[in-house]
């Protein structure tokens, strides 16, 4: 069994340490560039705006724009509802 990667991500000035699996590191730092491709694109867009704003802004973005994707991908598992949850944890701690 490979033991977790641990990375920090910086998301609007605040650094979170998450563990991944090996295997899901790329994909963790492909979903990060994007995101972090959407901040800007917000701030830009959007000057004057605080980070909570922003990031608002980004969820709604990726939430509308996940509804758009076939229905098998519609339907949460509970992995990423339990994800989701720690995500909310570690913005609000």
């Amino acid at each position: 069994m490979n033991p977790s990667v641990p990375i920090t991500l910086k998301i609007c000035n605040r650094q979170y340490r998450i563990k991944v699996e090996p295997e899901n590191e790329e994909v963790v730092r492909k979903i990060y560039g994007g995101m972090l491709e959407k901040i800007n694109t917000f701030r830009e867009l959007f000057k004057g705006r605080d980070d909570q704003d922003i990031m608002a802004m980004v969820l709604i973005d990726h939430l509308t724009s996940s509804a758009a994707l076939p229905d098998a991908s519609q339907n949460p598992t509970s992995e990423m509802l339990s994800e989701i949850e720690s995500i909310h944890t570690l913005l609000h701690t």
